[in-house]
């Protein structure tokens, strides 16, 4: 089996071909605190995001959300606030497993397209300040 990946399509390629649309997956609305981080996220960005909201008065926390191949980068994220917070933030990790939906062209365009789902890690850190 061949893969063949473009933006937001993979195309696989066996004796029998299929077009696989992948959904964009489901969040809840954004809210101001909230960083969504992707493999295609600037780090420098991330941080510069995260501590600026950090030093704001009125942000008492915000939260990181890492999925599939980002949760490497959302744990180093954290990793790099708390050491530059020190003893200032403090953080709570959830992991999960979220489904995703993913939308199969069949090879003859007379049958209906098939949703497949799948299912793929998530990780959410809350860090907030410490009161004094």
């Amino acid at each position: 089996m061949k893969l063949n990946k473009t933006k937001d399509t993979v195309k696989l390629t066996n004796n029998k071909s299929k077009i696989i649309h992948k959904r964009t997956p489901q969040h809840l609305p954004i809210k101001k605190n909230d960083i969504y981080v992707s493999r295609k996220s600037s780090y420098i960005a991330l941080i510069k995001r995260a501590k600026k909201l950090l030093l704001e008065k009125e942000t008492s926390y915000i939260v990181l959300h890492g999925l599939g191949a980002a949760i490497k980068t959302t744990v180093n994220l954290a990793l790099e606030i708390k050491k530059q917070f020190t003893d200032k933030i403090d953080w709570e990790i959830t992991t999960s497993t979220v489904k995703l939906y993913d939308d199969v062209e069949p090879e003859n365009k007379e049958d209906d397209i098939i949703t497949e789902t799948r299912n793929n890690s998530a990780i959410t850190i809350k860090i907030y300040k410490k009161s004094n």
